[in-house]
């Protein structure tokens, strides 16, 4: 999800021309997410098949995500390592991800709202940073409703309120 945040920005970064960032940002896209394989308590892997057909090797140095409900910060993500996707490829990628519960009860909040698809007070911090070719990209956002967070991916919310109904 965040690589697709890194590969947007980039191409956005990398031309002052609006059409050539549109077409560039076409051309980058994440095809499918794998089932999150659990290393431990705090870490899993995440399977993500990425297609970059832009003429840019990307490149994810750092990336945060905290999952908020109302003002506490329930769940941190921690890219653990960089991730690089060559130019013109379409690759499966492995990332590895390091997990915080800020706050157990605003976790078991959090679930239980997403399980219900009651979305309305939930939302999204993130910071990422690489570079997309020759340009480094460093994007942050506070406090961006889960809704259109998941909107950057196509996702919506009945997508992932259906996914925790059928996950136990």
């Amino acid at each position: 999800m965040l690589l697709c945040l890194l590969v947007a920005a980039a191409a956005c970064a990398a031309t002052s021309c609006r059409r050539a960032v549109e077409r560039s940002a076409s051309k980058i896209r994440i095809e499918a997410v794998g089932r999150p394989v659990v290393l431990g308590p705090t870490a899993f892997e995440l399977p993500l098949t990425v297609d970059n057909g832009s003429a840019h090797r990307l490149r994810l140095e750092a990336a945060s995500l905290a999952l908020r409900c109302g003002d506490a910060r329930a769940l941190e993500l921690r890219l653990a390592g960089e991730v690089c996707i060559e130019r013109r490829t379409r690759v499966e990628v492995v990332t590895r991800w390091r997990m915080r519960i800020a706050d157990p009860l605003a976790l078991y909040v959090v679930v239980e709202r997403l399980r219900k698809g009651e979305l309305s007070d939930l939302a999204v911090d993130y910071a990422v940073e690489g570079r997309g070719g020759p340009a480094a990209v460093n994007i942050s956002r506070e406090r961006v409703p889960l809704s259109e967070f998941l909107n950057t991916f196509g996702l919506t919310t009945d997508d992932v309120a259906r996914f925790f109904r059928t996950e136990r």
